[in-house]
């Protein structure tokens, strides 16, 4: 049965935080065969896909170049400034105000 998606099926790649995560132990070829599997999955059944992915592992980690499908960049800065190829941009511009933190948000459309 195929359902009804809008937008692209995302794959979500990152660290786990503390280093330790299965990701964050392969190689940036790995890596991006393992995004290009699932890109080509996720069409073969009929969807979109991207790839979400920070400015550092979009040029460190992940051969940016060969990724076959969309690219969601995540970039926590004002503006973006990653040169690569990218379909949509995350930016967050943080504010101390008294004490808690203000996140402003700002997104590309696709």
């Amino acid at each position: 049965m195929k359902y009804y998606i809008s937008l692209p099926l995302a794959i979500d790649v990152e660290s786990a935080g503390n280093g330790s995560g299965r990701g964050d132990k392969i190689s940036s070829s790995q890596r991006t065969a393992v995004i290009n599997a699932f890109a080509q999955t996720v069409r073969s059944c009929g969807y979109s896909a991207i790839l979400y992915a920070n400015k550092d592992w979009m040029n460190n980690r992940i051969y940016a170049g060969n990724v076959g499908c969309s690219v969601w960049l995540a970039q926590y800065n004002s503006k973006c400034t990653y040169t690569g190829p990218f379909t949509r941009a995350f930016s967050v511009n943080c504010h101390i105000v008294n004490g808690p933190v203000y996140h402003h948000h700002k997104e590309q459309p696709l």
